[in-house]
């Protein structure tokens, strides 16, 4: 059997120890290449085989190991090749392992991954890292790279999100900013482009809030350039309650509860409720010139405020309105043209009961106005109330009033000078008309008269006559009739004469032309009866000149007795009906404080 020999000697130089080496000779055959030992490390590089049968020890082995194989891992300190990772095969990691090479990587979605301690990771404590279950703060720049990466939350506080990572959308499309102001615009047909929803039973779904407490603002400008859309569409939809389909205020003195501007509808409101209101404007300041609901239209045919009740029966309303303050209106309508004929107030109905106006002034005191209308225009009307149809009791307009002292219509005239009419009725057409008819007792404080063109001057004149006044209400007939051959003669009056008539005074002049020196006189010589009476002359053929007197005495005035005179009443005491005329202020005045003058309206 072959040997390999090797000579070793040991030389002790001054405490140091040398190994020096002979050449070591391979003895299998043949002879082979020599492995010299070399006295230091790393030594010289050597070519050739060592192949060896026995056991080799060494200290230590260096190299690259490439061209290594069949290694057995159990001569390394005695561990298994269990104890190693294996390049393509599953690896199980224990204990503490240090990967300190910076191009290391690691893949997978880290399931099996336990007990990590990440003190150990780059030095960091663990509190630097996620933890599953608790919440996390993310700072500096973060990559979540995998697939199966899901993130869940309000998403408060998250901030730097680049959009164009979110599922491929450009940035542009996503709110980056609150700019100021705001413009969303959107196309989709059906689909609210802002929309605000709250389920609180006492919650607002969408609030706009000026905070100035002055100037013309609005809580909410809504427009449409629709020619059949709606700048705003308020629909409560409960079937039953008070709600309300649109209902705005504005605190401001100059402010506007609601504003809606479009070609066609400014606002459109709707309520299904049986108590609900379609629009209820409310301005909640105390002062200041307010409006609860404005409406404006600039076409010349337009409206301003449009009420329409769909229903064709039943007492409804085109549109309804109250005011509680003590000095209130429950409608103000003011055709603010200078010329033309406008309208204050416009109302219509189309219900066989309904009212196209109805304005209520419910205070019981101060003095308020159901309706207030006022026209600035040289040819306005400050309330126009016509009754379209032909043929009915229709009336163009209706005032009434339930106070013991109240007026069901008051007409004032404000001018002090030029020939104007507190009330003037107009009736030309028909010959069984009148202008102005009232159908109990008729009333002045000053002279009644009656008004024609002057005949010497029509153009330029009017010609006066007056009524005469009695304490009683009387009747009076008059003629002319002739006497017969005897001086007798009967004065026929109308056939209903006795039967309306009381208290009869008779007057009878004669009338001679021949100027005779002998008087000539005519008497009554058969009273009223059967509707006439006779007269006697002491002449033939006179012409006499009659006139009877006599006290009303029809139903009427049968069931209510004419009174001479009567105590003022109420307000009414204590004042004058023409202070002036008594030396007295105008406040005296029996119609002070009811005037739209004495409120400051002097238009």
């Amino acid at each position: 059997m072959n040997r390999i020999n090797i000579l070793s000697f040991l030389v002790v130089l001054g405490g140091i120890g040398v190994v020096l080496a002979t050449s070591a000779r391979s003895q299998l055959g043949t002879p082979k290449a020599y492995v010299n030992l070399q006295p230091m490390t790393p030594g010289t590089t050597q070519s050739g085989h060592a192949n060896v049968s026995g056991t080799v020890r060494a200290g230590n082995l260096v190299g690259d190991g490439a061209g290594v194989t069949n290694v057995n891992a159990s001569l390394f300190s005695g561990m298994s090749s269990s104890a190693f990772a294996q390049v393509g095969n599953a690896n199980t990691w224990t204990g503490i392992n240090t990967f300190s090479n910076a191009g290391n990587s690691f893949t997978g979605n880290g399931a099996g991954v336990t007990n990590v301690n990440a003190a150990q990771l780059g030095g960091l404590a663990s509190s630097a890292f996620g933890r599953l279950g608790t919440a996390n703060v993310w700072t500096a720049g973060n990559t979540f790279s995998g697939a199966g990466n899901s993130f869940s939350g309000i998403g408060a506080g998250l901030t730097g999100v680049n959009a164009d990572l979110l599922d491929g959308i450009n940035s542009t499309a996503f709110l980056q900013g609150v700019p100021n102001p705001l413009v969303l615009i959107s196309a989709v047909s059906g689909n609210a482009t802002i929309r605000g929803e709250n389920t609180n039973a006492n919650g607002v779904g969408v609030i706009g809030w000026v905070t100035a407490t002055t100037g013309v603002n609005s809580g909410g400008d809504f427009r449409t350039s629709s020619p059949t859309g709606r700048g705003v569409y308020g629909n409560a939809a409960s079937a039953s309650g008070i709600n309300y389909g649109g209902y705005f205020t504005s605190t401001s003195s100059g402010g506007t509860g609601a504003y809606g501007f479009a070609p066609s509808y400014g606002g459109y409101f709707q309520s299904d409720g049986t108590t609900g209101k379609g629009i209820y404007g409310y301005a909640s300041s105390a002062t200041g010139n307010t409006s609860g609901v404005i409406g404006e239209s600039a076409s010349p045919t337009g409206k301003g405020v449009q009420g329409h009740v769909l229903t064709t029966t039943g007492i409804n309303y085109g549109g309804f309105f109250q005011s509680f303050s003590v000095n209130g209106r429950g409608v103000y309508g003011s055709g603010g043209a200078a010329t033309g004929a406008n309208y204050g107030v416009y109302g219509q109905s189309a219900s066989v009961s309904g009212i196209g106006t109805l304005g209520w002034a419910s205070s019981t005191t101060g003095t308020t106005y159901g309706v207030v209308g006022e026209s600035t225009s040289v040819g306005g009307r400050g309330v126009y109330g016509h009754a379209l149809a032909t043929s009915g009791a229709t009336v163009g307009v209706y005032g009434t009033s339930h106070s013991s002292v109240g007026k069901g219509i008051f007409g004032e005239v404000i001018a002090t000078t030029g020939t104007n009419y507190s009330v003037q009725g107009l009736q030309s057409a028909s010959i069984d008309g009148w202008a102005v008819f009232a159908s109990g007792d008729f009333g002045a404080s000053g002279n009644k008269a009656f008004r024609i063109d002057h005949p010497f001057d029509p153009e330029n004149k009017y010609l006066l006559h007056y009524t005469s006044e009695s304490p009683f209400p009387q009747n009076f007939y008059s003629g002319n009739v002739s006497t017969d051959s005897k001086g007798y003669a009967w004065v026929e009056l109308p056939d209903y004469f006795e039967a309306i008539n009381a208290n009869f005074k008779y007057q009878l002049t004669v009338i001679d032309t021949s100027d005779r020196e002998e008087f000539v006189w005519a008497k009554v010589v058969v009273e009223i009866q059967g509707n006439r009476f006779k007269i006697r002359s002491n002449k033939a053929g006179i012409k006499v000149s009659w006139r009877v007197e006599s006290d009303r005495n029809d139903a009427y005035n049968q069931y209510r007795r004419p009174r001479e005179v009567v105590e003022k009443q109420g307000i009414e005491r204590g004042t004058y009906q023409h202070p002036e005329i008594y030396g007295m202020p105008p406040e005296r005045g029996l119609n002070y404080g009811r005037t739209r003058k004495a409120q400051g309206h002097d238009n």
